[in-house]
């Protein structure tokens, strides 16, 4: 395996602590023991709790995308982080090269450093990482992915901090971008200008993958990734525990109020007693929660009178459109 560099060390890479997300692989259906440092720029994951991680999502998402996809020549992951979700391609596609990127230059050396010391005899011929925003990193290298995953921020950020610490909320903006009036106000700015660049940076007959919250109808999903030129071709879905409740519920509940729309929550309890954990399409579970949905607005307060909330999260499996209807996205079992 040829990797790109070492790690530098810095104290403001300096690394915090380590956990032990053995059971993120266990629940995931893997059998495979891995510890990963993180510092204080990474996100969060709770070993004791992580089916309500999106990694999880993530790891499900990928076993679907293998059934579409067995033979992958290069994986990509935009926004890695701890590079956690590298791990777990690699064991899942057995791709010939892994690309990490981040747009976080002191998170790249722990992701790094973590696929590293997690490999076992699964190795990529080439492994990378690089820094820059969203698709930029490929398209200036030309390199193309069989599959190409992402699990981005919704809430746009303007102040000057974010990379003073942890903020998997939010994404930084600098001015407003050219999005659709519907995507901006459902708080998919970020997910629009990546399929649009993403499209591009697939290979012939490659996927693209993307983690994104199910707050909303699944149209809007829909039209998001048919005004990138995407047919979707499968979704799996997570009833997930809101995490960085205050942050997040905040953000949604203003966004209501700026634009006039409604996103959709749910108390975690009620919830995980009317819907499954897991399901393998988009619909079924909003189905089952539509007595107990509430508002942003509604769930942030009561998200102060110390409920949990929980909402959707989709894992959305794509292609480029061929210019005709397919059937249905499937919503068949995952082996």
């Amino acid at each position: 395996m040829e990797p790109s560099h070492a790690a530098p060390e810095h104290p403001s890479q300096r690394l915090t602590r380590e956990i032990d997300i053995t059971s993120l692989f266990a629940e995931s259906g893997l059998r495979k023991r891995a510890n990963v440092m993180l510092n204080d720029n990474t996100y969060e994951i709770d070993p004791s709790d992580v089916k309500n991680s999106w990694t999880y999502l993530a790891f499900m998402g990928f076993k679907a995308a293998r059934e579409e996809k067995a033979d992958v020549g290069t994986f990509v992951s935009v926004g890695t982080g701890p590079g956690i979700d590298g791990i777990g391609a690699n064991e899942i596609f057995r791709p010939r090269s892994l690309v990490l990127t981040d747009i976080h230059k002191k998170v790249l050396p722990v992701a790094e450093m973590n696929f590293l010391n997690n490999l076992g005899r699964v190795k990529p011929d080439v492994f990378r990482v690089l820094h820059g925003n969203l698709c930029e990193p490929l398209a200036g290298r030309g390199i193309k992915a069989d599959i190409l995953y992402a699990n981005l921020p919704n809430l746009p950020f303007h102040g000057r901090d974010i990379f003073g610490g942890i903020n998997t909320a939010s994404f930084f903006s600098e001015r407003p971008a050219k999005v659709p009036r519907e995507f901006r106000e459902r708080l998919l700015a970020l997910q629009h200008a990546f399929l649009l660049g993403g499209q591009k940076q697939l290979a012939d007959g490659g996927l693209l993958l993307l983690n994104v919250g199910g707050r909303m109808p699944f149209r809007v999903i829909e039209r998001l990734f048919e005004s990138a030129g995407l047919s979707i071709l499968r979704i799996v879905t997570l009833l997930k525990l809101q995490s960085e409740a205050d942050v997040i519920l905040k953000g949604y509940s203003d966004a209501e109020k700026k634009y006039g729309v409604e996103f959709d929550f749910y108390p975690y309890d009620e919830a995980v007693r009317s819907a499954p954990k897991l399901a393998f399409d988009a619909h079924s579970q909003r189905a089952a929660l539509g007595h107990c949905r509430l508002s942003a607005t509604d769930a942030y307060g009561a998200w102060k009178r110390g409920a949990k909330i929980a909402h959707l999260a989709h894992l959305v499996i794509a292609e480029k459109s061929r210019g005709k209807a397919l059937p249905p996205f499937a919503s068949r079992a995952i082996r």
